[in-house]
């Protein structure tokens, strides 16, 4: 993978995706009152409750709910491979430079330092992934810094004949190389837009069908209405920031990578 496209609602900052719900839905919530109003005055004594609005309005509350429950654990599902990906990408570093120390004779200190060097682009932050340009410009450090592993690898297994230690770490540098690819593909695997949209237009026309019932009785609690639509703005919110991979309000730790690369740093300052 050697270019990165993300939704724009991604790369926004996270704190203006927050504004633009409550804005959509409050101007969802005045339309839909401004519409029962007009409305009210031709139905001239009838019950603002008949036609089936209640039902509508419930049963289109009952699917907000199922489309929130469906998206927040997808988004969460996510989230949660993404803290197994750096884990194990972790764990992938830590064999493949442990295994590399026992050929230092053959090449395998020259291989233990181009694996930490490979280990510190690794370490994704909001701060070095702020923007798409720094995410592209990241990951072409991580490409240029990979791609010195395995010429590396080589050269110790051309430094003698194969033993199993040797195949031991060209499959640990293997793996390494795939949990890259498996990584970046989590990283930026994001829930599908029509998804999302199809949410927020759910939630869209259920705040208007609630102003259009209030606005069909004339009055309408403005207080209690925000408080719904802060709530249900801030859930949505919440999907988008588990879904966003490191430009939000929840990030993911890299802690186990950075703990990995302090090791590493530490076992080479007693060679």
């Amino acid at each position: 993978m050697d270019s990165i496209n993300i939704p724009l609602l991604y790369r926004m900052p996270i704190a203006a995706t927050l504004v633009v719900f409550i804005a959509i839905l409050l101007a969802a919530l005045e339309f839909g009152f401004r519409l029962g109003k007009r409305r009210q005055a031709s139905l001239k004594g009838v019950p603002s409750d008949t036609g089936g609005g209640g039902l509508v309005q419930n049963a289109t509350l009952a699917l907000l709910g199922l489309m929130i429950a469906f998206t927040y654990s997808f988004t969460v599902s996510h989230y949660e491979t993404r803290k197994r990906d750096v884990i194990d990408e972790a764990n992938a570093l830590g064999t493949a430079f442990l295994r590399a120390g026992l050929v230092k004779e053959r090449g395998g200190l020259e291989l233990q330092m181009t694996l930490l060097e490979y280990a510190r682009t690794r370490v994704i932050t909001p701060e070095n992934s702020a923007t798409l340009e720094a995410d592209q410009a990241l990951l072409e450090r991580t490409l240029t810094a990979q791609s010195r592993i395995w010429p590396a690898t080589e050269r110790v297994m051309k430094a003698g004949p194969v033993s199993p230690m040797e195949v031991a770490l060209m499959a640990s540098v293997n793996d390494l190389i795939d949990m890259h690819t498996e990584r970046v593909t989590t990283s930026f695997d994001t829930l599908p837009q029509v998804v999302f949209w199809t949410l927020l237009f759910i939630a869209t026309v259920a705040v208007m069908i609630g102003g259009y019932a209030a606005g069909l009785s004339g009055f309408i609690c403005r207080y209690r209405m925000f408080a719904f639509i802060l709530a249900l703005a801030a859930t949505i919110h919440l999907i988008v920031d588990f879904d966003r991979s490191m430009r939000g309000f929840i990030s993911i730790s890299q802690q186990p990578i950075i703990s990995t690369i302090a090791d590493m740093e530490a076992k080479l300052e007693r060679k």
